[in-house]
């Protein structure tokens, strides 16, 4: 007897957890895909329509506790928007506790400016870097 979408995806399989999330989340227009990393996931989101991010967080953090995934630590949740290489936004879900712990931003991200650094790979993103 073959094994379905879901025990795949109990079994930590990359492709049946994406799988598995992409059917759960087709119906608010996102698509998963998801690869091992150091000490448990990334999942990457792509979002075709607008959805409210903390609304998906909850649903995805659901969904992945759902697989009861033991050997995986943390899961890196990325959002993407529609034909964008760059996250909107990452969120990160700390397993075997009761609530999901988000990224800590820093104190230019909480204040709404971005860090220098950043200021600086957008500068170079959009060409512009040769100027001088």
């Amino acid at each position: 007897m073959a094994l379905t979408c879901f025990e795949l995806a109990k079994l930590g399989k990359p492709n049946a957890i994406a799988a598995y999330l992409t059917a759960e989340l087709q119906s608010q227009g996102v698509t998963a895909s998801v690869e091992r990393a150091e000490r448990g996931l990334n999942v990457q989101l792509h979002i075709q329509d607008k959805v409210d991010r903390r609304y998906l967080i909850a649903l995805v953090s659901q969904k992945i506790r759902e697989l009861e995934l033991q050997s995986m630590q943390l899961v890196n949740l990325f959002g993407y928007g529609t034909n964008s290489s760059v996250p909107l936004w990452s969120y990160r879900l700390t397993m075997g506790q009761g609530q999901p712990t988000p990224f800590v931003p820093s104190r230019a991200e909480a204040s709404g400016q971005p860090e220098p650094s950043r200021l600086v790979d957008r500068f170079l993103v959009c060409g512009l870097g040769s100027l001088g």
